[in-house]
C-alpha cells in the first residue's frame, strides 16, 4: 500500500507544480474543454504548505522553488491594509475577503518559518491584524463575506490567525481568533452537525465545507493545547463520519443537510480526502487504529479515481471536483484544492502507518 500511495503522491504534486500560471498562483482547476483556469489567491497560499511539506519528504527541489514562487506572487498583490481580494486573479473589484485572507495566511506565515526573513513575517501580521480588526463584539465578521452571512467554516480563518499569534506573539489577534471559535460552537446541534456551515444556510453542506469546519476547531485545540474547548465538543460529528466510511466503503455522499441526510447521487472528492484527515487527526490525540483504517478507505476511493499516463497534461494527476464528473461540487472540472487536500491526505497516511510498523517491529524485538 505504501508504495502505492507515494506513486498517488508524486502524481498529485506534480499536477499542482504543473498548475502554476506564468509568474502568478496556481491556477484555480483544470477544465478538459477550456483547459486551465485562471490563478487562485485563496487556494494557491494553502497549497504552499502542501509543496514544502512534499520537498522536505522527498528533498524534491521544484515543489520548494514552486512553493517559493507562489509565496512571492501573493506578496506582491496583498493590499496596504494587510487583505486580500476575494475570488481569482485579477479581481474585477476590489473585494476584501476573510476567508481568502485566512487561507492565504497559512502560506505566508509558513514561508517564514522556512526562511526567518522578515517580509513573511510583516505580512502575516499585517493579514492577521486585519482580519483582528474586524472582528465585532458578537465574534463575527463585519465585512469581507462572499455570501450574506458569516459560515460556520470560518473556524479556518481563525486557525492560521492562532498560528500568525504563536509564531509573533499577538495576543490581540489570538484573543480575536478564539472569540471567534467561542461564537462558531455554539451554532452545534445535539447530533453533532452544525448549523451555517455550507455555503447556503437552507442547503445541504458540501462535505468540504463540513470538513474546513471540523478541521478549524480540531487545529485550533491542538494549537491551544485544550482538547474539551473545541475538540472534544465535534467528536461527535467524526464519530458520525467514522461509521459513514466504514458503512460505505470510503465513499461519502457529495453533502448532508443537519440530520445527517445524504445526498443521492455523487460524491465531493475533496471533502473525502479532507474528512480523511480529519480522522487521522482525531487519531493523533486517541490512538484509534479503527479511525486510520477508516480514513484509509477514504482516501482508497479518491485514488481511484485520479487520472494516470493520460497525453493530456492538465489530467495527468488530477482530480475532479466530484465523482461522476457531473456532480453538483465542481462540475467537470479539476480543483486545486482538491489535489492540494489529496497530497495532504497521503502524507499524513503515510507519515501514521509508517509510525505505527516502527512501533510494531520495536515490540516484536523486544
Amino acid at each position: 500500500m505504501h508504495d502505492k500511495y507515494k506513486q498517488h503522491l508524486e502524481r498529485t504534486i506534480r499536477w499542482l507544480i504543473r498548475s502554476k500560471q506564468k509568474n502568478e498562483g496556481s491556477s484555480a482547476h483544470f477544465n478538459p474543454i477550456t483547459g486551465w483556469g485562471k490563478p487562485y489567491p485563496e487556494t494557491t497560499g494553502y497549497i504552499i504548505p502542501t509543496l514544502l511539506d512534499f520537498s522536505h519528504r522527498e528533498n524534491y527541489r521544484p515543489a520548494k522553488e514552486t512553493a517559493n514562487d507562489f509565496g512571492e506572487w501573493l506578496l506582491s498583490i496583498q493590499s496596504d491594509e494587510g487583505y486580500w481580494n476575494g475570488g481569482l486573479y485579477p479581481p474585477q473589484e476590489k473585494s476584501p475577503s476573510v476567508f481568502n485572507t485566512g487561507q492565504i495566511l497559512f502560506g505566508i506565515i509558513r514561508m517564514y518559518k522556512e526562511t526567518g526573513d522578515d517580509r513573511w513575517k510583516k505580512s502575516a501580521v499585517k493579514g492577521a491584524r486585519w482580519l483582528a480588526d474586524h472582528v465585532d463584539e458578537s465574534g463575527l465578521w463585519e465585512i469581507g463575506h462572499y455570501t450574506d452571512f458569516n459560515p460556520t467554516y470560518y473556524t479556518r480563518v481563525a486557525w492560521p490567525m492562532l498560528l500568525v499569534a504563536n509564531v509573533t506573539e499577538k495576543g490581540f489577534v489570538k484573543d480575536k481568533a478564539v472569540q471567534v471559535l467561542d461564537s462558531l460552537i455554539e451554532r452545534q446541534n445535539s447530533n453533532g452537525t452544525f448549523r451555517g456551515w455550507g455555503f447556503e444556510k437552507s442547503q445541504p453542506a458540501f462535505t468540504h465545507t463540513i470538513a474546513y469546519t471540523i478541521r478549524g476547531f480540531l487545529e485550533a485545540s491542538f494549537l491551544l493545547d485544550d482538547w474539551s474547548r473545541y475538540g472534544a465538543k465535534v467528536e461527535s460529528a467524526l464519530e458520525k463520519v467514522y461509521k459513514l466510511a466504514e458503512l460505505n466503503n470510503g465513499r461519502l455522499a457529495g453533502a448532508y443537510d443537519q440530520e445527517w441526510g445524504p445526498t443521492e447521487y455523487y460524491s465531493c472528492l475533496t471533502g473525502n480526502v479532507q474528512l480523511a484527515i480529519c480522522l487521522m487527526r482525531w487519531h493523533e490525540y486517541n490512538g484509534d487504529l479503527q479511525l486510520l483504517n477508516a480514513a484509509s478507505k477514504l482516501i482508497e476511493y479518491v485514488n481511484g479515481t485520479q487520472f494516470r499516463n493520460t497525453p493530456v497534461k492538465g489530467l495527468n494527476g488530477a482530480v475532479a471536483g466530484s465523482k461522476p464528473l457531473w456532480g453538483r461540487y465542481m462540475m467537470a472540472r479539476y480543483p486545486n484544492w482538491a489535489a492540494k487536500f489529496h497530497a495532504d491526505a497521503l502524507m499524513l497516511f503515510l507519515e501514521l502507518s509508517g509510525k505505527k510498523q516502527e512501533e510494531w517491529s520495536t515490540a516484536e524485538l523486544s
